[in-house]
């Protein structure tokens, strides 16, 4: 068969069967043929959508299939963020602002002066009579007080380094009195804003919160809900001697009154030998001391003529008590503890041994709780129930506080806003808004106070505008604040207790009978 021949039967061929050839050769497909493809696989697609769950399917730990939903695909809908510029228009201090000495109280300032510059809208605290009461008997006795009461800041991750707690801190000890950064783990559990911490030898952590360590047969763990060891819990069975220190100097980046202390108290019990303790300050050994044997909570207290810039405590024995903190504190006025619990949904308290936490809670001096507790379980509640669960487990920590001392307030803090992705775009978790409504509830209801986060970050689908903001005001997990936005969030939260205090001030000054 000739060339000429053969060409003519494939062009025959070809458009026998819908098909042609380019100049090259190469089968060219008439465009009938490609819609149909387009629709088939459209088809098929939609098919899977129908029957595909709503929840992805889970392959691995790290690699999961999800697809959209037909309603979402065919209607997209558009994602409305909240304008935050008002809201994140706010005066807040750094640590080099400390260091002028006669710098006013920004809110103090604004509410004595009479000036019609706009200001964002204050997030006020929510509580019933039971909680102003509370609360105003907060005022009387800090008013009052001749020695170191500690306010107690509970959370999770959220503020992890201090960074929410140092600047609340700054703020009251600003307008209330007082110094020093207040209760740090022995073992720290994340680097801090306001101390430098460095441990020599072995340290062991140990949390009533996330997975217990099974070698701990007693629920004793202090008002932090951790205590540390230099030595194993079975150290008094080998007869071995253990010897560790923990070295803390100043920050740089701390705020003023966190830089100056003139006491260093150690929590601590449960140590079945005696233990030696050589405090060194400033690279100069000062003292010997032995930390005393028994289940019983003690505390031992050094004190200094001049604020150390470093202080390293050095531990010597066969056996290591369970140290539940240390603190560096003032002589009077307040200190804000700064303890978070890395993954805690804040249930935890009442798995605490009530006696052990009482007597660290009263040795503390504690005049308010802080509470701010909620992210981590916003991911894993699908459902009415769960919410109602959560609620009454959160409820029973409530009662606990109300049992350890009934006079004094406790402020809960909601979660922030939290962002998940759906079909492509970050939006607040669906059950975020319902879990806040519970935990105010319960809170009101325990005749406790409740401050809305949520709310004064600007709420729902709010989150993404402060991870997109310059600079970043939230991380791009857009769960955690910046240092920045952490500022942000706390001098909102410092604005709405003295907001209250000013109310206090307004009632006293006029003769304004109250109940208490």
């Amino acid at each position: 068969m000739q060339a000429n021949e053969i060409s003519l039967l494939n062009k025959n061929i070809y458009a026998t069967s819908g098909r042609e050839l380019y100049p090259n050769g190469l089968k060219m497909i008439k465009p009938p043929y490609i819609l149909a493809f387009l629709i088939s696989i459209f088809a098929v697609m939609l098919g899977i959508m129908t029957l595909f769950p709503n929840k992805e399917i889970e392959i691995t730990n790290s690699f999961s299939l999800k697809f959209p939903s037909i309603n979402s695909f065919l209607s997209k809908k558009e994602i409305k963020h909240t304008d935050i510029s008002e809201i994140i228009n706010i005066e807040t201090e750094t640590p080099e602002d400390t260091l002028i000495t006669n710098k006013t109280d920004t809110l103090a300032a604004i509410n004595k002066a009479d000036t019609t510059e706009t200001k964002p809208k204050i997030q006020e605290l929510e509580y019933n009579e039971k909680g102003r009461a509370l609360l105003f008997n907060f005022f009387t006795k800090i008013k009052k007080n001749k020695q170191v009461a500690h306010i107690l800041h509970y959370g999770d991750s959220q503020i992890e380094g201090d960074r929410i707690t140092s600047y609340l801190r700054n703020k009251l000890q600003k307008y209330y009195g007082g110094t020093g950064n207040g209760l740090v783990q022995a073992y720290k559990l994340a680097e801090s804003f306001s101390i430098n911490q460095e441990i020599l030898g072995e340290w062991h952590r140990y949390n009533i919160f996330g997975r217990r360590d099974s070698t701990v047969n007693h629920r004793s763990y202090g008002a932090m809900g951790t205590f540390c060891r230099f030595a194993p819990t079975n150290a008094y069975e080998t007869g071995d001697i253990y010897e560790s220190s923990v070295l803390f100097t100043r920050s740089k980046i701390a705020y003023q009154k966190d830089r100056y202390y003139s006491r260093m108290k150690i929590f601590y019990a449960n140590a079945k030998e005696p233990v030696l303790a050589e405090v060194t300050v400033d690279d100069k050994q000062t003292s010997y001391e032995k930390l005393k044997t028994g289940t019983n909570v003690n505390v031992k207290t050094w004190y200094f003529k001049k604020s150390p810039k470093s202080v390293k405590i050095k531990f010597t024995g066969s056996d290591s008590p369970d140290i539940y903190g240390i603190s560096f504190e003032g002589n009077k006025g307040l200190v804000v503890d700064n303890i978070p619990m890395r993954g805690a949904s804040g249930t935890n308290f009442t798995s605490l041994n009530y006696s052990n936490f009482k007597q660290m809670f009263k040795m503390l001096n504690v005049k308010m709780v802080i509470l701010e507790y909620g992210g981590n379980i916003v991911p894993f509640i699908e459902s009415e129930k769960g919410i109602k669960n959560y609620g009454r487990a959160f409820a029973l920590q409530l009662r606990l506080f109300k049992k350890l001392n009934p006079t004094i307030p406790l402020i809960v803090i909601g979660p922030a806003d939290m962002s998940t992705k759906i079909d492509g775009e970050f939006v607040t978790y669906p059950m975020l808004e319902p879990l806040i409504e519970e935990m105010k509830a319960q809170t009101l209801k325990k005749g406790y106070i409740f401050w809305d986060m949520y709310s004064a970050m600007g709420g729902k689908n709010s989150m993404p505008e402060w991870v997109k903001n310059k600079p970043a005001l939230a991380a791009g997990d857009y769960i955690h604040f910046t240092t920045k936005g952490a500022h942000i969030i706390a001098e909102k939260f410092y604005e709405a207790i003295i907001n209250v205090q000013n109310e206090y001030n307004y009632v006293n000054e006029n003769n304004i009978e109250y109940d208490l």
